[in-house]
């Protein structure tokens, strides 16, 4: 708390002291100084060169290589000039290719500092000054990179070339020709990191036009992705890194038919429904799992209209499960997706019973619950379906529509949450859908109750719903009955009783009421 208070002239005072500490035992104060730091209100620009030496002289060594990192984040958050940023950079970039006073690093560790040192210099520093040393150091970054032996150091050195090609916007030939080399014949775990690598490098459509040779092997990529698990959570950013060439060179989706790439979304053993049901992707996967299931209802429209029905569901199971992810920032993303894709025919109805079928599943799951931890899971997952329901209504809400999204609002698993009820007993969700649904149709519930009136009651007292062998889904049908009729009984009601009769049996009919007395009599009396 102290920190923030410290002028550039009591910091003044307090460096030459910290040095001396610093030189003698690292170890006990680098922690605490990198926190002090971030806690100060001035610039440290003036204090790198001070602090520089400390982290040009410790950050190869292992043991205290980590502070000696959050340090240099500390100071590169807390500086505002990129000169003396670029300076270190350049002296961290010498330590690397051998030059500095250490003279050849030893250790694959030692690089892994370095490179990890670039790398917040490279990510941290938001002026435009950094980029002329990063473009100067590239080359021999990425020579650096392509021999590195060890499979950590590796990761850490594509690591830093993917943030250097986004942060510069240049991409060379021998950096394209590395990863080529790294995707085709390398281990799982580096050709995860060149995909990773790639993903930063290629962020900007720009950069995509050097790296069309990248296109071969990440299709190959994702052909190896049916038959080899390993390969799935990277051909997930593969398969999306292959369209951002498919804008450059539109011959490449000709390939990507060719080489069946789409089965990883669309067949029947298509393996992205289950990767994030199993939480194999990383929230960058997960985001680019959104932008592929988007290009193909957009723009593989003659595609998807081949395919069969069943071979479609992948495609909507996923869209279900990013929906109710629980990082919002994925949820909002596939939110945003789904209103694109509401103006394409059948995407509606078809994603909707999607959920609507997840949401049953789960709701039987709920009642079965027994330990307090089964309980818990099944509440997060009330509050996750709860916020994808909201996000599917549509600005023209059709009758079938309406009810399936009244059953869901009701389900067990969304009612039995904490919060499924409000104090006068009105299901929460029920009253936000209700007004999202007002918002979106700029119509009043009461009159869309009144204008399909016929149609939710046939829906909800019919076999999909309160006459359905499913208790879960009965209940649910009740409960949406229920809270229609606390808005609109007089509208309800006619049409309910209607029902009822002509679903009543002539033999039952002819019972009088004193039948049904004599019937409910108990043995034994008169």
């Amino acid at each position: 708390g102290l920190m923030r208070f410290l002028t550039h002239e009591d910091v003044a005072k307090l460096v030459p002291e910290c040095m001396n500490i610093l030189r003698r035992t690292p170890e006990f104060y680098l922690e605490s100084l990198s926190a002090s730091i971030e806690a100060m209100t001035i610039d440290m620009s003036r204090y790198l060169e001070e602090f520089g030496t400390v982290v040009r002289e410790r950050v190869t060594q292992e043991k205290v290589q980590d502070a000696v990192l959050s340090l240099l984040a500390a100071l590169t958050r807390q500086s505002s000039e990129s000169t003396a940023l670029a300076a270190l950079g350049s002296e961290l970039a010498k330590i690397l290719f051998g030059k500095g006073k250490q003279g050849q690093l030893r250790t694959w560790q030692e690089r892994i500092g370095i490179f990890k040192g670039l790398l917040l210099i490279a990510t941290l520093c938001k002026s435009k000054g950094i980029v002329p040393m990063l473009e100067e150091n590239m080359a021999q970054l990425v020579a650096m990179t392509d021999k590195e032996l060890n499979e950590e150091a590796k990761c850490a050195g594509l690591e830093l070339l993917g943030k250097v090609v986004k942060r510069t916007g240049k991409v060379t030939p021998d950096y394209v020709k590395m990863l080529s080399k790294t995707l085709e014949g390398s281990s799982d775990v580096l050709r995860a990191s060149a995909v990773q690598s790639i993903a930063h490098g290629f962020e900007h459509s720009e950069a995509a036009s050097s790296g069309l040779e990248l296109a071969a092997p990440l299709i190959k990529l994702v052909q190896n992705a049916e038959k080899k698990p390993a390969y799935r959570p990277p051909a997930v950013m593969g398969l999306k890194l292959l369209l951002r060439l498919v804008q450059v060179d539109a011959k490449i989706s000709a390939k990507l038919n060719e080489a069946k790439a789409w089965n990883l979304v669309t067949s029947q053993n298509a393996q992205l429904p289950s990767l994030i049901q199993d939480e194999a992707l990383d929230e960058q996967q997960l985001q680019a799992s959104i932008e592929i299931i988007q290009f193909v209802f957009l723009e593989q429209q003659e595609f998807l209209r081949k395919l069969k029905p069943e071979d479609a569901s992948p495609l909507f199971a996923a869209l279900c499960k990013l929906l109710s992810h629980p990082t919002f920032s994925v949820h909002k993303s596939a939110t945003q997706a789904v209103k694109k894709l509401m103006g394409e025919q059948g995407v509606l109805e078809r994603l909707i019973d999607t959920l609507d079928k997840d949401i049953s599943s789960l709701s039987e799951a709920k009642a079965s619950a027994g330990s307090s931890e089964e309980r818990s899971s099944q509440t997060h997952a009330s509050l996750r379906y709860g916020r994808a329901i909201l996000s599917i209504v549509p600005s023209s809400i059709p009758p079938d529509v309406f009810s399936k999204l009244l059953l869901m609002a009701h389900s067990d698993l969304i009612l039995s949450a904490a919060n499924g009820r409000s104090k006068e007993g009105v299901p929460f969700l029920w009253d936000r859908l209700r007004r999202k649904m007002e918002v979106e149709s700029s119509s009043s519930t009461k009159d869309l109750v009144r204008d399909n009136a016929d149609n939710l009651c046939k829906f909800l007292a019919g076999e999909e719903g309160a006459s359905s062998e499913n208790p879960s889904r009965s209940r649910a049908a009740i409960e949406s009955l229920r809270s229609l009729s606390i808005l609109s009984v007089d509208v309800l009601m006619p049409v309910l009783l209607d029902l009822v009769r002509e679903d009543l049996q002539p033999e039952t009919l002819s019972f009088s009421s004193w039948d049904i007395i004599i019937y409910r009599t108990p043995d034994g009396q008169l």
